[in-house]
């Protein structure tokens, strides 16, 4: 199950009880059903992670490859791989 329809599920339970109750002289902040509900809605609606870093870092370069890699010019202050 997705977590969009988990969300919707819950969602749904929760208006249905609320629906269910709201002639009962119902308090939402005293319900431990709607608490519950409210709570499981708010932990779903969490927004995923954009960005998933990889398991491994890539493996460095072999060394013929390297070695083909063109030499940094004077003056450029970028760090040499070594």
């Amino acid at each position: 199950m997705t977590a969009s329809s988990v969300r919707h599920e819950t969602r749904a339970l929760l208006r249905a009880h609320l629906s269910a109750a709201s002639g009962y002289r119902h308090v939402t902040r005293h319900c431990p059903v709607c608490s519950r509900l409210l709570r499981l809605a708010m932990e779903l609606s969490e927004p995923e992670p954009l960005l998933v870093l990889p398991d491994a870092l890539p493996a460095p370069l072999p060394e013929p490859l390297r070695e083909a890699l063109p030499e940094p010019l004077p003056g450029d202050e970028s760090p040499a791989e070594r």
